[in-house]
C-alpha cells in the first residue's frame, strides 16, 4: 500500500469503512486528480503537438485511452508512463479534503483518524532511514521502499539475549539496524560450549536464509550488544517480492551474493581454527615419520 492510500489503509484496518467504500473512496480522489494528458505535459514527456495529436486519435478510436494512444504511436515509452501515472497519484488531493467533502466520515474522527495516519507514516519513513543504510536495499525506488518499510516490527534485544534459537520454526528474518550479534551452533557433545561461526554487525540482515525454505533455525544468533532489529514476517515479504518485481531482482540478487560471501567467511574461518589446532611442526613431523 503506497503513501498516497495510507489513510484508507488506516480506516479499513480499524474497521470504520469496508472494503467497498475504501475502493469508492480511492475511486474518487483519483477523478479528483490530474489527468494523464495533463500531468505528461507539465513532466515534458509529450508536448502541445503530440498532445494534439494524441487527441485526434482518442476522437476517431473511441473507447482507447490517451495512456495507450501515446504508448501505441511511440510518444511515450513503458518507464515514462509509469513515471506520469506515480506522479498522478502523488499528486491527488489530499485525502482528508475528499472524506470531508463526501462527508463520509465526522470530523472529530477525521481529525483522530489523520493524527495517526501522520504518525503511522512518520514511523515508516524513519524505518526506510535504517533500510537505505544497507546494500541490499540502497537500489529501491522510494515507493517500493515505502511499502516494504511498512511490513517492519521493531524489537529490541538487550546483550546476551537470544534472537534466533537453533531448531526454532524460521517464519520471519530480521534486519539488524543497530548492535552486533553473534552467530553460533550448539555443540554435539553434551555440555560442551557452543561453536562460533561468525559476528554481524548493522547494517545488515540475517535468518534470510528462511525465505528460500520452510526449514527450522540451523544455528543460535545472540545479542553480543544492546540490539535493535526490525523483523520481516516471511508470508508478507513473500507477497512483497511477488507484487514489487524490480524490487525483488534487486533485493534476491544482493542476497543470494551475501550468502554466497557468508559462506566463504564461515569456511576461512573454520579454516583458521584448523591451523591453529595442528601447527605446522606438528605438519612436519608427520610428513618425516611417513618418508
Amino acid at each position: 500500500m503506497r503513501k498516497t492510500f495510507y489513510m484508507e489503509k488506516l480506516l479499513l484496518e480499524k474497521k470504520i469503512i469496508n472494503k467497498e467504500q475504501a475502493l469508492d473512496f480511492m475511486v474518487e480522489r483519483i477523478k479528483k486528480g490530474p489527468i494523464f494528458e495533463e500531468m505528461a505535459l507539465k513532466l515534458g514527456i509529450i508536448d502541445q503537438h503530440q498532445l494534439l495529436q494524441i487527441l485526434k486519435l482518442k476522437y476517431h478510436f473511441k473507447g482507447v485511452s490517451v495512456e495507450e494512444i501515446a504508448l501505441h504511436n511511440k510518444m511515450i515509452s513503458k518507464e515514462q508512463l509509469k513515471k506520469v501515472k506515480d506522479e498522478i497519484l502523488d499528486n491527488l488531493p489530499a485525502a482528508e479534503k475528499v472524506l470531508l467533502e463526501k462527508e463520509i466520515l465526522a470530523p472529530e474522527v477525521l481529525k483522530d483518524v489523520k493524527k495517526e495516519t501522520d504518525e503511522k507514516v512518520g514511523l515508516v519513513e524513519k524505518r526506510m532511514t535504517y533500510l537505505q543504510a544497507s546494500e541490499t536495499f540502497q537500489g529501491l525506488n522510494i515507493k517500493d521502499l515505502f511499502d516494504l518499510a511498512d511490513l517492519l516490527v521493531e524489537e529490541n534485544f538487550k546483550a546476551g539475549e537470544t534472537i534466533v534459537k537453533d531448531g526454532d520454526e524460521a517464519n520471519d528474518f530480521y534486519f539488524l539496524s543497530s548492535g552486533q550479534v553473534k552467530v553460533t551452533k550448539p555443540n554435539e557433545k553434551e555440555g560442551g560450549p557452543d561453536i562460533f561461526i561468525t559476528m554481524i554487525s548493522s547494517p545488515e540482515i540475517f535468518g534470510e536464509a528462511s525465505i528460500f525454505e520452510e526449514e527450522k533455525r540451523t544455528a543460535n544468533v545472540i545479542a553480543e550488544s544492546d540490539v535493535k532489529a526490525l523483523k520481516f514476517d516471511r508470508l508478507d515479504f513473500l507477497a512483497f517480492l511477488n507484487s514489487h518485481s524490480d524490487a525483488a531482482l534487486v533485493i534476491l540478487m544482493d542476497m543470494v551474493k551475501r550468502l554466497i560471501r557468508r559462506i566463504g567467511d564461515t569456511n576461512r574461518e573454520l579454516a583458521f581454527e584448523r591451523k591453529d589446532f595442528v601447527d605446522q611442526s606438528s605438519v612436519d613431523d608427520l610428513i618425516n615419520q611417513l618418508l
